[in-house]
């Protein structure tokens, strides 16, 4: 594959123009039913742009396809940021997001418009669209991109707010590390509110590639998706990584496989790995996608059978900090802090204690590690009590916070376990106000279902008259048991 060079842009409008030009007849997305060349997806934006009323973030709900796609170039073009939103989120949950971030238009569907909150505009676009001869506004690095939610220990979500030149920075680092270029096919698989869809989406769009977006999540069918549009990449968690291992799978055209979101070991891709190159990457939401890679190809584990998180990315550095904020040396454990271009503008609304972990170009992520002496790095767990749930962040504050709000309910707690695989999972624990009805239970199941999406939610909850406490008067969470079991 002949190694393109990408032109130093700040903002995505600038990058996707010049990827228009250089590459207009080639495909840009494909699905299962159409293919749309990079001239027609330009001319789709430019009219859902055009749309666009004057506000400075614009929400997305939609399924996947062109048309996301689309609406969220039409976002950026119109030098507005999008905030994604599946359209199974809780409603609660939807409406606390979009209040926040002061949306008052959501791009969305007919199927969809039911969970748009009252008072919120719901733009639905039909195809086609007449073309539209749109005017850009001028935009800078410094404008936001996008506004990604994440888990928050103050018992409500916040967002994370990614700059355009953030995003950029991105996009050149993932290049220089991968080579992508117009030969490449990247499976788009992820939801629209993770990481890993902003990796597949703006490093294939803004390379000439094309990105690939199935219609079903079933994995076999997606296997030989990859097969029948011969994929060359694809990024995901490791549970797909194990999947592909366990049951040998391999499409012929995949030449890079990318592992992200959680913890890979050793196990999740013996075989796989033997075949094509795997990469471990570690990186926060608030650092842009990815700090660090790490390529598996020849290389063997760490004694606990993990591997490491790897160099920074380009563009980006690591340090390992004390509780002074000194470096440590070599081996030595502490605090992973990210600096560079990655780092975004902090949390919007008012979340000042978390935007502490701010410092200009720098970022406590609040994990632990520590650096091998071959100069990589190893992710060593976390600081707080954040957990990876499927490979997004649950913090259990904001879980026993929403569980705390149900009438009935007088104190929550919400501890982790592990399973054999190596996959956390939540146990909520309740004691109930003195006069709480008899299906607590169920009531507080039903209102966990409106604020929190399915992944946050304890698989199991047991109740207890009340909590043991450790001396100075705080909940011994050591002392409750989580093993998946009601009481």
């Amino acid at each position: 594959m002949k190694h393109m060079k990408l032109p130093d842009f700040d903002t995505v409008p600038a990058a996707f123009d010049w990827v228009v030009r250089q590459y207009g007849h080639r495909t840009a997305v494909l699905d299962d039913a159409t293919a749309w060349t990079y001239e027609q997806l330009d001319a789709l934006s430019d009219s859902l742009a055009a749309m666009l009323p004057e506000e400075s973030c614009i929400g997305v709900i939609l399924d996947h396809g062109l048309v996301m796609i689309a609406a969220i170039l039409a976002v950026l073009k119109a030098g507005k940021a999008y905030v994604p939103l599946e359209p199974d989120f809780p409603p609660e949950r939807i409406r606390q997001i979009l209040t926040e971030a002061g949306v008052h238009t959501v791009i969305t569907q007919p199927d969809h418009v039911s969970v748009v909150p009252e008072g919120t505009v719901a733009l639905c676009p039909s195809l086609p669209l007449e073309p539209v001869a749109f005017e850009p506004p001028a935009i800078s690095g410094e404008d936001p991109a996008y506004i990604l939610y994440t888990s928050g220990s103050t018992g409500r979500p916040k967002g994370v707010c990614v700059r355009q030149r953030n995003l950029m920075h991105y996009v050149r680092a993932f290049h220089r590390e991968f080579h992508n270029g117009p030969d490449d096919v990247m499976l788009q698989g992820s939801v629209c509110t993770f990481d890993i869809f902003v990796e597949e989406v703006f490093t294939t769009l803004l390379a000439g590639a094309t990105l690939a977006i199935p219609a079903t999540g079933d994995f076999h069918e997606r296997m030989q998706y990859c097969q029948d549009h011969q994929v060359t990449l694809v990024s995901g968690f490791p549970w797909l990584a194990a999947q592909m291992n366990r049951e040998r799978i391999l499409p012929e055209s995949l030449r890079l496989l990318i592992c992200g979101g959680d913890t890979l070991h050793q196990d999740q891709i013996d075989w796989i790995r033997e075949q094509i190159p795997v990469y471990n990457t570690y990186g926060p939401s608030e650092t842009t996608v990815c700090a660090s890679y790490y390529s598996t190809w020849k290389q063997k584990p760490l004694g606990d059978g993990t591997y490491p998180i790897g160099h920074p990315v380009a563009g980006a550095a690591l340090e390992i900090l004390d509780e002074q904020g000194n470096v440590v040396a070599p081996g030595q454990t502490g605090e992973i802090c990210v600096y560079g271009n990655g780092v975004s503008a902090g949390y919007i609304g008012d979340h000042e204690a978390e935007n502490r972990m701010f410092d200009h170009d720098m970022y406590h992520t609040g994990d632990l590690g520590y650096q091998l002496p071959d100069g990589n790095y190893v992710f060593a767990g976390r600081l707080d009590h954040q957990v990876m749930i499927y490979g997004k962040r649950v913090e259990p504050e904001e879980v026993e916070r929403v569980m705390e709000r149900c009438p009935g309910v007088r104190e929550a707690v919400v501890t982790t376990w592990m399973d054999d695989a190596g996959s956390s999972h939540l146990h909520g624990w309740i004691q109930p106000e003195p006069d709480a009805e008899p299906q607590l239970r169920e009531t507080l199941s039903a209102f966990m279902e409106r604020y929190l999406t399915g992944y946050m939610i304890p698989e199991t909850v047991t109740v207890v008259s009340s909590f043991p406490r450790t001396a100075n008067g705080k909940v011994d969470s050591r002392a409750l048991k989580a093993g998946g079991r009601d009481a």
